[in-house]
C-alpha cells in the first residue's frame, strides 16, 4: 500500500493496524457505554443534540481522531485500567513465538500501539518503554518513523507519562510535495506493495536477545551473553565486561555496552546508578 509521507500514521497500513488495535481494545463496546452516558447527561441538562450524530464522539486509540477532549480521557483511562498492558503482553508473547515473517508483525504492532498510547497520554511502564527501545530501530523501516520513535523515547522533548504527546507528521511530506509541484504525495510505505521484506535471521535473533534482556533486567537476572551479538565471552576469550553500575549485564566490548545503554539505563538506574550518563 502507499503512504502520504514517511512517518508514523501516514500510510494505509498504519490506519489498518490502528483499526485492528481498536477492535482488540474493545473500543466499540466502550463507545456504546460512553454514548449512553452522554445521552443521559444531555437529557439531564435539557440538551436536544444527540451524541450519536456527532462525529466528535468517535473513540480511537490515536488521539488525533478524537476531536473531543472528553473522548481522549475516556480512552486513556480505559487503556490505563489494564487494557494497554494486556495488549502489550499478548504481542510480546506473539513476538517470541513467531519467526518475524507475518505481514503485520507483532513487533510492528507493538510500535504502533506504543505510539498511539503516547498520543493519548497513557502511562507506559518502564518495561514497555524499554521494549519499544529494543524493537523500533530494526522494526520501523521508514527513517522518519524511526526518528519519531527515537525522539519520543529519548528526547529532546520526548514523551512524558500522562501528557498527550504530539507525534509531528508530514515533516518530509510537504518539502517533497513542493519539490514535485504540489498535490498529494504517494510513496511506498513500510510494507511496500507485497509486504515488508522480512528481517534477516540474525536481525530477528538480535531483537529477541534485546527483548529477553529487558525481561532479565526487569527481573534482576544476571546475563550470561552479550545482548548485542550473543557472544558469551569478550575479545581474546576474556570474560564478559560487567556493567559497573548494576553488575548484572555483561558485554563483549565497550562498544556493545554503549549501543545497549539507552535500553538498559532505566533498569541500571533502578538499582542505584547515580548520574544518567554512566556507560560502564
Amino acid at each position: 500500500m502507499g503512504a502520504g509521507g514517511y512517518g508514523l500514521f501516514e500510510s494505509d497500513d498504519d490506519s489498518d493496524i490502528v483499526s485492528g488495535l481498536e477492535k482488540e481494545a474493545d473500543l466499540a463496546e466502550l463507545a456504546k457505554k460512553f454514548l449512553a452516558e452522554k445521552t443521559i447527561q444531555n437529557e439531564d441538562e435539557g440538551t436536544s443534540a444527540s451524541p450519536k450524530a456527532d462525529n466528535n464522539y468517535r473513540l480511537s486509540l490515536l488521539s488525533y481522531y478524537n476531536q473531543d477532549e472528553s473522548v481522549i480521557t475516556v480512552v486513556r483511562e480505559h487503556m490505563n485500567a489494564g487494557k494497554l498492558q494486556e495488549m502489550v503482553d499478548s504481542y510480546v508473547t506473539q513476538f517470541f513465538a513467531t519467526n518475524g515473517k507475518d505481514y503485520y508483525t507483532p513487533e510492528y504492532k507493538l510500535c504502533i500501539l506504543g505510539a498511539c498510547a503516547m498520543t493519548l497520554g497513557c502511562t507506559l511502564t518502564t518495561v514497555f518503554k524499554a521494549q519499544l527501545g529494543a524493537l523500533y530501530h530494526d522494526t520501523l523501516k521508514m527513517a522518519e518513523a524511526r526518528s519519531q520513535m527515537k525522539r519520543a523515547l529519548y528526547g529532546p522533548d520526548g514523551f512524558v507519562d500522562g501528557v498527550q504527546y504530539n507525534l509531528p507528521m508530514g515533516t518530509l511530506t510537504k518539502p517533497t510535495q513542493q519539490a514535485y509541484g504540489g498535490g498529494l504525495l504517494n510513496v511506498q510505505g513500510q510494507f511496500g506493495l507485497f509486504g515488508s521484506p522480512a528481517n534477516k535471521p540474525d536481525v530477528v535473533a538480535k531483537m529477541k536477545r534485546m527483548m529477553e534482556a529487558v525481561r532479565e533486567d526487569s527481573s534482576g537476572i544476571v546475563s550470561s551473553i552479550c545482548v548485542v551479538c550473543g557472544k558469551d565471552e569478550g575479545e581474546g576469550g576474556k570474560m564478559l565486561q560487567k556493567c559497573t553500575g548494576c553488575k548484572r549485564r555483561g558485554y563483549c566490548s565497550r562498544e556493545h555496552q554503549k549501543a545497549h545503554w539507552k535500553v538498559h539505563k532505566p533498569f541500571c538506574k533502578a538499582v542505584g546508578v547515580v548520574g544518567g550518563e554512566h556507560t560502564g
